[in-house]
């Protein structure tokens, strides 16, 4: 049987699929929908302005969709045998990431491999009005 599968990703791809049964169907569908279906519109700002992307960095190549809006990515993880590919949504002690597994690159962190943002610095203490000895006017 051959089937016809539209995304509901942002800019509608097409795929089609021979499939032996209605069990392939979903086999063979699943893997397609679970990836540009996750990468339809962006985890960190929702805008639906997104691209796939592919680096190579010692002979490795790493998949990723990426923000046009706010350059938010959402890496994609391999399976080991390297057939497909899936959302990266936890972390590596399997809690979930915020917005999604979406996340803005903040620089190389002396081997740290979180993408999670730090959290914003504390706030100064409010400064009291006084002298030079600390008593009030």
């Amino acid at each position: 049987m051959k089937v016809q599968f539209v995304t509901g990703a942002g800019k509608s791809l097409r795929f089609e699929f021979d499939c032996a049964d209605i069990k392939d169907v979903f086999v063979q569908m699943a893997p397609v929908q679970e990836i540009f279906e996750a990468g339809k519109a962006c985890g960190a700002c929702q805008s639906e302005n997104v691209r796939v992307e592919t680096r190579t960095h010692d002979a490795n190549r790493f998949y990723s969709f990426r923000c046009t809006d706010c350059g938010a990515q959402l890496d994609l993880g391999q399976t080991r045998d390297g057939t497909r590919l899936f959302a990266r949504r936890k972390d590596k002690d399997d809690n979930w990431l915020p917005d999604n597994g979406w996340y803005k690159w903040q620089g190389q962190r002396g081997g740290d491999e979180s993408h999670q943002q730090p959290p914003p610095p504390p706030h100064p203490p409010a400064r009291q009005q006084g002298n030079a000895y600390g008593q009030r006017r």
